[in-house]
């Protein structure tokens, strides 16, 4: 997954039924949808939903997402305060239920922080920024609004439109018998063999993976904004190569994953 972010995809391509430009609303959101997907370790069930009209309260909502801009927490910031974001200036992102938390009673008061990083490939923050701006939501609209909407009409992604998104989109680059190997899923194990690759404790990676391990267990006093930046900022900043570690801390009960890691180390310059 964060292949496809340091590919920096051109105009153009055809993906998913959809020329690629990302200066659309379409291409915006899912640009967002990705980024968040790599840098929150997010699984598809979190990102999406089955079908269009099964949104519903525990979903991904724009009413879990608030901003942190020049140090002033905001809950439904104006177009204007979010193209006048700068450097250091984040998201908070609450995650939604889960299939470990199906109640949200574990990680949604734990959220995640998701920095502004202006001119880097790999801008979290930026990307919602954009999507917000795109996809203006009324504050009292933000809890009946998926996080992530396909169209000005607001409909969520479904599970097979993120499918069809992350196979064309790494089909754009890559093999077709290489590309097979990716999923959706890419982007959870993805940000787990970055962090890896960064020296990030094993416990603190399935942390912040929201794996309920002993080990995370163990640390998950609440991490200050200030610190989870720092292990964020370097998935931006971390590519994986040939030689990274050969083994990835578990963060999934998914047997899928141990067939992806292999792959999910390969550099795809």
């Amino acid at each position: 997954a964060s292949n496809i972010q340091h590919n920096n995809l051109a105009h153009g391509p055809l993906v998913a039924g959809r020329r690629v430009d990302w200066d659309t609303p379409f291409w915006i959101a899912a640009r967002a949808l990705i980024h968040v997907g790599y840098f929150g370790a997010f699984r598809k069930a979190e990102l999406s939903v089955p079908d269009v009209g099964s949104f519903k309260p525990g979903c991904l909502s724009r009413a879990l997402l608030k901003w942190s801009l020049g140090g002033v927490e905001i809950a439904a910031p104006s177009v204007e305060q979010l193209r006048a974001r700068r450097h250091g200036d984040y998201a908070i992102l609450s995650p939604p239920v889960a299939k470990n938390d199906p109640f949200g009673e574990v990680f949604g008061a734990d959220p995640l922080y998701l920095i502004v990083l202006p001119g880097e490939k790999l801008d979290p923050g930026g990307a919602l920024a954009s999507l917000e701006i795109a996809f203006p939501v009324p504050a009292e609209r933000r809890g009946r609004t998926p996080l992530f909407c396909t169209s000005p009409r607001l409909e969520p992604f479904d599970h097979a439109t993120v499918d069809a998104l992350i196979a064309g989109l790494v089909r754009s680059f890559m093999p077709e018998h290489e590309a097979a190997r990716y999923s959706a899923h890419s982007m959870r194990i993805g940000a787990a063999c970055t962090l890896l690759c960064a020296g990030v404790s094993t416990a603190m990676i399935q942390r912040l993976c929201r794996w309920r391990s002993e080990e995370a267990q163990r640390i998950y006093a609440r991490i200050e904004p200030a610190a989870y930046l720092t292990r964020i900022t370097e998935l931006a900043h971390t590519r994986l190569r040939p030689d990274s570690p050969g083994v990835i801390p578990a963060i999934d009960n998914d047997d899928v994953a141990a067939g992806l890691h292999t792959y999910l180390l390969h550099d795809a310059e």
